[in-house]
Order: structure tokens, then C-alpha cells, then sequence
């Protein structure tokens, strides 16, 4: 066989075997690569989807909140934000924030049931800790009034511990003597001038004194002063 032949065969051969070797060190250069980058799309894909999932999570606890703003604004039933019993309590004096000493609740109680034998008026006196605060108290013990299906000898006052105000709204009779003007300086003046110091006590007995004193014929004490 010519040597030639043999030496340019072979030469062929080696380049073949290298171009080969070429060939699969970028075949698996290409492999890895997309390795790489198939690993990095689905890293990618799953960040984008767990952003998109707190994203939804904060836009439903937004609507949430929205839908609760609303239903405060538009006047829904504000009971159970409010914690008012959905009827008339059993007694004249209910503390349902559990912030006034039973010494004290018990003398507006006494208080309240001797105004009510002495005049036929009768006072529903609640404290609770919650008011709907998107709403004048007022208007909230109006809403409680009609809730309770209370009459016109009959007041309604609804107190927040934790606003440090109260509403107060009289029926027809009651109110010639608990006027309006005089039921809103008791819940705007009287209730809080002691609730703001968390004096609750004190604060249900000077609402008690000077409604049971205006409802009984005598003057007005007015609110309390410095």
C-alpha cells in the first residue's frame, strides 16, 4: 500500500476522531446551557407567580377592608360591631366593657329603677367597649332605640370605652324634658369628661346624676367643669 496513502488516511481519521470530540464538548456545552437556562425560566416563573399570589392576597384583604368601611358608611346593622345586645337588656345598666366597679354599676342600677317608679321613665343605660366609629353616637343610639323597639317614655344611651363618648336619644315623652340639645351634652360633655382619664366609674355615675335629675323635673346641672 503506498505510504502516502496510509499517512493522509490516517491524518483524516485523527481530524475526524478531534472534529468529533469538538462536536460533543459543544453538545454538551449546549446541554448544560439549556440546563442553566430552563432552571433559571422556572425560577424566574416561580417568584413571578409567588409575588402574584401576595398580591392577591393584599388586594383581598383590601377589598375586605373596603367592604367593611363601606358597610359602616351606608348604615348596616352596626350590633355586632358596636357590641350591643340585639335586644333590650334585663337590667337598666348593663357594663358590657367590664370597666366599671360593681359598687358603682350598682348604684346607677338602684338609680335607674327609682326613676322609673317615681316618673314611668325608663332609661337603658349600655358601656361597651365599641362604638360603630364611623357613626355619630347619636345617631347610633337612634338606631338601638328603634333595634329595641323602645317606646316614648323610654332613653336609650350607648357608651364606647375606648371612644370616650356616648349617644343618647329619648322617646317622644322623655324627650320634652331629656331634650336633644341636652341628651348631646351628655354624651359629648358629660360621659366624657372622665372616660378620656379612664375614670369609667365616675363617668356613668355623672351621666346617671344628671339624666335622672332632668327626667325627674329638676333643673339641668349641666355638664361637669374643671
Amino acid at each position: 500500500m503506498d505510504a502516502g496513502f496510509v499517512l493522509q488516511t490516517t491524518g483524516f481519521v485523527g481530524r475526524l476522531s478531534s472534529n468529533n470530540a469538538a462536536v460533543d464538548k459543544i453538545s454538551r456545552t449546549s446541554n448544560r446551557r439549556r440546563t442553566v437556562l430552563r432552571a433559571s425560566v422556572e425560577g424566574t416563573f416561580q417568584e413571578i407567580k409567588t409575588r402574584a399570589e401576595h398580591d392577591i392576597q393584599l388586594v383581598s384583604k383590601g377589598t375586605a377592608a373596603l367592604a367593611i368601611a363601606a358597610a359602616l358608611a351606608l348604615g348596616g346593622n352596626h350590633s355586632a360591631i358596636a357590641d350591643v345586645p340585639d335586644s333590650i337588656p334585663n337590667t337598666y345598666f348593663l357594663d358590657d366593657a367590664g370597666v366599671v366597679q360593681k359598687a358603682n354599676g350598682g348604684y346607677v342600677e338602684k338609680a335607674l329603677k327609682t326613676l322609673e317608679t317615681n316618673t314611668g321613665f325608663k332609661v337603658h343605660f349600655v358601656i361597651t367597649r365599641n362604638l360603630a366609629t364611623l357613626q355619630d353616637p347619636t345617631e347610633y343610639a337612634e338606631e338601638v332605640f328603634q333595634q329595641w323597639k323602645c317606646g316614648a317614655n323610654d332613653v336609650v344611651i350607648v357608651a364606647g370605652s375606648k371612644i370616650a363618648k356616648a349617644g343618647v336619644y329619648a322617646g317622644s315623652e322623655a324627650g320634652k324634658l331629656l331634650t336633644k340639645e341636652i341628651a348631646a351634652s351628655v354624651g359629648n360633655e358629660t360621659f366624657p369628661f372622665k372616660a378620656r382619664e379612664e375614670a369609667f366609674s365616675i363617668a356613668v355615675n355623672d351621666v346617671s346624676n344628671r339624666v335622672v335629675a332632668v327626667l325627674s323635673g329638676k333643673e339641668d346641672p349641666g355638664a361637669p367643669t374643671v
